[in-house]
């Protein structure tokens, strides 16, 4: 899905995708992805909760946008 052959994501790398997702409202990806990130053993960071915890906030109310 969101991986080249070979190269393998660390949390930086899961966290900018996290991001992309978030921004372009693609919530149940970015869960997916993030599910991913824990299943492979890349801690989730401070800022990977910042991240999933504002797409929250934007995603149920849609007037903090």
């Amino acid at each position: 899905m969101y991986l080249l052959k070979g190269y393998k994501l660390d949390s930086f790398g899961y966290n900018m995708l996290l991001h992309a997702l978030a921004k372009d409202e693609k919530v149940d990806q970015a869960y997916k992805v993030f599910e991913d990130m824990k299943r492979k053993l890349c801690e989730p960071d401070e800022y990977t909760y910042t991240i999933l915890i504002r797409m929250n906030g934007s995603w149920e109310n849609p007037r903090r946008r």
